[in-house]
């Protein structure tokens, strides 16, 4: 199998063998990724050459909530528009941060015998990597892991008593096989070759 993944955002994929090893396919697209934050950064300060204070489309700071008085993450603001986000690349967003962008990263790997998990913020804002890849290894048809990951992540959201985020998870199945031997992305490692290095995989 070989498998291509392009994204935006912050929602992730991830691949997942029978011997319980995972290996990200993508990366947040969010300021916690120094890539990204030098973007919007510069980008902040073409803003600060061109326009006034308070009509900049691109700010660089933390939220703040001003019921509470506390700070919150990190964000990018369009002053002229009110709109703040977190994410750095996104689809539609037409009246966010000058900043956004809508091209995505592309990553291209051998895949076989194993499980691919994509999944959005909202499963992996509140469950572990190690959580996930216990579900979908022993769980036996990928539909009923995709099942048991929002449920997990809905009683999740429930215990925290924060507002339920967006939950919406895929299991596919790349020639899983519980015989590790039969997996060919992990006979290639196991011949030296790191996973970063297949065809554009992230380092991180």
């Amino acid at each position: 199998w070989c498998v291509s993944c392009a994204w935006v955002g912050d929602s992730r994929a991830v691949l997942v063998t029978a011997e319980g090893e995972s290996h990200a396919l993508t990366t947040d697209h969010r300021l916690t990724c120094s890539r990204e934050l030098g973007r919007c950064r510069a980008e902040e300060r073409s803003e600060e050459e061109q326009r006034p204070p308070g009509e900049r489309l691109t700010v660089v700071k933390n939220r703040f909530c001003a019921s509470t008085g506390t700070t919150g993450p990190l964000a990018v603001h369009n002053e002229a528009t009110g709109v703040s986000l977190t994410v750095t690349r996104a689809f539609g967003d037409a009246a966010g941060p000058s900043c956004m962008s809508s091209v995505p990263e592309v990553v291209t790997v051998e895949a076989a015998g194993s499980r691919l998990v994509i999944a959005s913020d909202g499963i992996w804002d509140v469950l572990t990597e190690s959580e996930v890849v216990a579900v979908v290894r022993r769980t036996s048809k990928p539909h009923k892991a995709a099942a048991l990951l929002t449920s997990r992540a809905r009683e999740a959201w429930r215990l925290k008593g924060s507002a339920l985020d967006d939950i919406s998870a895929v299991v596919v199945d790349l020639g899983w096989t519980k015989d590790p031997k039969d997996s060919g992305l992990w006979t290639k490692l196991r011949r030296g070759a790191s996973f970063s290095k297949l065809r554009g995989a992230p380092d991180s």
